[in-house]
């Protein structure tokens, strides 16, 4: 499995201003991955092109959500596998 970024709603919006070359190749090589509260955030943020948000979406991997009491069991397995994790 290759390398997985998932991109901020703060790099989508610069992107949108001035194309970033780095996620242009991270886009081509399908290794964007996003959630739906990014997808959220960029559609609150921008209604009047949201079709055109949700079709740029459309064919990009979504992580799960998952609930608190999981993240945190996740948190404290890594940090008793990596310690330098914080």
């Amino acid at each position: 499995m290759s390398l997985q970024v998932l991109v901020d709603t703060s790099v989508w919006i610069e992107h949108w201003r001035h194309s970033n070359v780095q996620l242009v190749k991270l886009l081509r090589s399908n290794q964007v991955i996003s959630h739906e509260f990014i997808l959220q955030e960029l559609l609150v943020g921008n209604l009047s092109h949201s079709s055109d948000l949700f079709e740029a979406f459309i064919n990009i991997p979504y992580i799960k959500v998952v609930d608190f009491k999981t993240f945190i069991t996740q948190v404290d397995r890594i940090k008793n596998v990596s310690p330098g994790f914080n």
